[in-house]
């Protein structure tokens, strides 16, 4: 028995002019802030952990390169979300409508792709910066922006909400939703909240990220908050597609696993390995 359903129809954009073809979406503006949010807390945790090491630095120095390092990364985190999505789910489709690719305004990105666009852009970013700023390494930038992209999570999934997208499967809990206008059409049906539930589970692990990282600014650079990370945000991304509807499946209609799980079982592994990776240098410094 439904106790109580929540009707949820939010209109996409905050503004729109058909006069003048102008359209700021919600989705466009949760993601740029989210994007905005976590680099705020990246350059600020990076200029704390460098300021408090032996190789001291200047803040406005790490400043000045965070805030190029993420008007580089949405350009990569948008190339590489959108060619995920098209070779991952639409591979068919975009084959026969190649112009279609370019068209990032009509929707299709997977987070995936973003992320290894991300990775993609910590190397290049690490060594041209490294002259200005000699402590960066690699792996320290990996750890303050895994630690820190936990917020963006969390703001894109709260954009799918509004814009009705990635939708839960049906359920008669008393928190249930019915969208008015889901991009799967299924008008009125009472779901599971899945965005709010992935997208809450990615903010509570930031937070959880940042007191540790706060409170152990020497881990900073080992690699252990990136595996932490990866752990964290794609087992809850495993465990979330469980609740979806009309996720991408693999090989059948029979397939355990949908599109969204059989591409984070690689992002896991990278977890583990950073975490066994730390765990392994620290013992064989303790000898």
């Amino acid at each position: 028995m439904i106790l109580s359903v929540l009707f949820w129809n939010p209109p996409n954009s905050i503004v729109l002019s058909e006069k003048w073809n102008v359209s700021l979406t919600w989705y466009g503006v949760l993601f740029s802030f989210g994007m905005f949010l976590s680099y705020i807390s990246a350059a600020h945790l990076a200029a704390e952990a460098l300021h408090t090491s032996n190789h001291r630095c200047n803040k406005k120095d790490v400043q000045a390169a965070f805030e190029a390092f993420i008007l580089y990364a949405i350009f990569f985190v948008l190339i590489g979300a959108r060619l995920g999505y098209v070779l991952c789910y639409g591979f068919p489709y975009y084959v026969k409508h190649p112009m279609e690719i370019i068209k990032v305004w009509r929707g299709g990105l997977a987070s995936h792709g973003g992320v290894l666009g991300i990775l993609i852009w910590i190397p290049i970013f690490t060594r041209i910066y490294r002259k200005k700023i000699p402590s960066l390494s690699t792996l320290f930038v990996l750890d303050v922006v895994c630690v820190s992209s936990g917020v963006s999570a969390f703001m894109i999934r709260l954009g799918n909400f509004i814009n009705q997208e990635i939708t839960g499967i049906p359920t008669n809990l008393p928190w249930a939703v019915a969208f008015g206008n889901p991009v799967d059409s299924l008008a009125g049906i009472p779901r599971h909240p899945v965005q709010l539930y992935e997208g809450v589970s990615y903010l509570v692990l930031f937070f959880i990220l940042q007191k540790i990282s706060y409170k152990n600014l020497d881990l900073i650079g080992k690699g252990l908050l990136s595996g932490i990370t990866f752990l964290g945000i794609f087992l809850i991304r495993f465990l979330s597609e469980f609740l979806k509807s009309h996720q991408g499946i693999v090989l059948s209609k029979n397939s355990l696993l949908t599109m969204g799980q059989v591409l984070s079982i690689p992002f896991l592994f990278l977890g583990v390995i950073l975490v066994f990776r730390h765990l392994i240098v620290r013992n064989y410094l303790s000898k």
